[in-house]
């Protein structure tokens, strides 16, 4: 029983470290992104991905 348990703990820990990453991925490339911007590289441009969700939404604002 005890082992279920830790196994059980194990195993959310894995999902919820792969699902935080499938999270935080977008919000990095955005950030990596914003931060190479400067008033001498003006084109750099963010991607932006098809679906329509806040994070495409501010990705547009940044290349706007």
């Amino acid at each position: 029983m005890i082992t279920a348990c830790f196994g059980g703990i194990i195993i959310s820990i894995a999902l919820g470290n792969v699902v935080s990453k499938g999270m935080l991925e977008p919000i990095d490339r955005i950030t990596k992104a914003a931060q190479s911007i400067s008033i001498n590289n003006l084109k750099e441009r963010i991607e932006v991905a098809p679906k329509e969700d806040e994070l495409s939404r501010l990705a547009s604002t940044f290349n706007s």
